[in-house]
């Protein structure tokens, strides 16, 4: 390929990247506005709303978080194709915009922390879902039956992190 043909698909690949940091944060706004409209809604105790729609609210929740993580971490791996790409072309013209900004960062990433707050999203939900199940089948609501609760969310939750940070196509590294 001649270097002009480099030099133009490098500064698409610039603003590629660009379009993908701006959509994963942008994505966190009507992410927001949702869990709180259902938020209020699974817990206005002046809507007077029924165990079974709290229910399928709780559900809803989890399933609009996942949706949002699978968006997330989807465009994180669009972000890093187009970086890795970058770095090829820099390496033969000879360019250093991209190749040296990422060093070892730990675990303390901005992508790391939105995971972390969809996971945890998803985790609340579940758990909310877990007591309007609950509450739905005349299940007391003791201290031991909060805990099962509580486990099995938090079983769950590990599952679905592991999987939003493993699964082909949505981990951050190839």
């Amino acid at each position: 390929m001649a270097d002009e043909d480099l030099r133009v698909e490098y500064q698409e690949l610039g603003q590629n990247m660009r379009v993908y940091v701006v959509q994963r944060y942008t994505q966190l706004t009507p992410f927001v506005a949702l869990m709180t409209g259902l938020g209020a809604l699974e817990y206005a105790s002046a809507l007077q709303i029924s165990a079974l729609v709290k229910i399928f609210v709780a559900f809803a929740g989890v399933l609009v978080s996942a949706v949002f993580l699978v968006l997330d971490r989807r465009s994180h791996w669009y972000w890093n194709r187009l970086y890795e790409r970058s770095k090829e072309i820099e390496a033969v013209l000879q360019l250093r915009q991209f190749t040296n900004i990422r060093g070892d960062r730990g675990p303390f990433t901005a992508t790391n922390a939105v995971l972390a707050f969809y996971v945890l999203v998803s985790a609340l939900w579940l758990f909310a879902l877990g007591v309007a199940w609950a509450d739905n089948s005349h299940i007391a609501l003791t201290s031991r039956s909060l805990i099962i609760i509580g486990l099995v969310d938090a079983a769950l939750t590990i599952g679905w992190a592991t999987f939003a940070s493993k699964a082909p196509g949505l981990r951050s590294k190839p």
